[in-house]
């Protein structure tokens, strides 16, 4: 009943007031992959994705790199109307080779926070792997013992994707200091032979990819070592793995923003510890998850995000008044 409310009073709201309502505001969209689990491009997203950049350039709105906007933010200068930002996360090989070129076709450009122990190829991602460990087990029950020593039964079939759901948040919200090593059990008890090299489908882009990308027009910056969950790590944890992947990203690509970018980055994801440590580094912002637009008064350590949507409708409620307007009235009904 709520949200019916909400939605009656925000088409019901003329265009200059609910402009007025909304005030000045920024919305920071996340991508992440292009392609499936196979690594084949999704062709009807990118098709989405093409209609949304066409749709800025053809309404003039004013795509902005992040970096600009927080320097626009430090002199005081009121946040630009009709602007628009872009984000993408992780730093695999879709992301250089298809997001990349797309985006530099309509002059728009992207922040890309990059895994460094991925694009090192050290490691890849652990909520990847359990795609990959569950995606091609062939058992009709898999049973695991997680972490925090709790069990949790997975049984592939109509239900793959709301259980792998489950067993991420199960996995997010546990201590993720060994998440890597209990890897191990999940192949185990999967039957499923752990890839001695990433595979081809789950491939980082390059060092070398990621240059060309600021070289294109734009920005890496650092999303960790390894992808883990920094409010389920000790301190000495969670702070390396932030200062040493900006340390890394700084080593490899001099040209890189000094950025941040929390991973999974809910409000539960990370502290006012990890907060803090990004704030008394050089970096000068971070990113979160947290699904509203940039509006003033601004954090700029926990600057909010929305992820990209699938349709050009929910983009567009997304750039204009509405969407900010409805979280306003949210705040109102709460």
């Amino acid at each position: 009943m709520k949200r019916q409310l909400i939605g009656l009073a925000s088409t019901a709201i003329p265009q200059w007031i609910g402009r007025r309502i909304a005030g000045r505001f920024v919305p920071i969209f996340m991508l992440h992959r292009t392609v499936d689990e196979q690594g084949r491009p999704l062709g009807e997203h990118l098709r989405v994705i093409r209609k949304q950049l066409e749709y800025l350039r053809r309404h003039n709105y004013r795509p902005l790199r992040l970096i600009d906007l927080l320097q626009r933010i430090d002199k005081g200068e009121p946040l630009p109307r009709r602007s628009v930002v872009f984000t993408v996360d992780d730093g695999f090989f879709d992301q250089a080779e298809l997001l990349g070129p797309l985006f530099a076709e309509f002059d728009i450009p992207f922040t890309c926070f990059v895994i460094t122990d991925f694009l090192d190829r050290k490691l890849w991602s652990w909520d990847d792997q359990l795609l990959y460990a569950l995606g091609n087990s062939h058992k009709s029950r898999i049973d695991l013992r997680l972490p925090d020593e709790s069990l949790f039964s997975f049984t592939p079939g109509d239900f793959f994707k709301p259980q792998i759901r489950a067993l991420r948040q199960a996995l997010k919200s546990a201590d993720q200091t060994h998440v890597y090593d209990w890897l191990d059990q999940l192949y185990t008890a999967a039957e499923v032979d752990r890839p001695a090299d990433i595979p081809e489908a789950y491939r980082p882009m390059s060092w070398e990819q990621a240059d060309g990308l600021i070289r294109a027009g734009h920005d890496i910056a650092p999303h960790t070592r390894s992808h883990r969950i920094l409010s389920r790590l000790k301190d000495r944890d969670a702070e390396q793995e932030i200062l040493q992947s900006f340390e890394r990203v700084r080593q490899r690509l001099p040209d890189s923003v000094p950025l941040f970018a929390y991973p999974t980055g809910r409000a539960q994801d990370f502290t006012r510890r990890d907060r803090d440590v990004v704030a008394r580094s050089p970096m000068i912002g971070a990113v979160s998850t947290i699904p509203i637009a940039v509006t003033p008064p601004v954090d700029r350590y926990t600057l909010p995000r929305y992820g990209l949507p699938l349709n050009i409708a929910d983009f567009i409620q997304y750039l204009d008044w509405v969407e900010v307007t409805k979280n306003r009235l949210r705040q109102l009904f709460h």
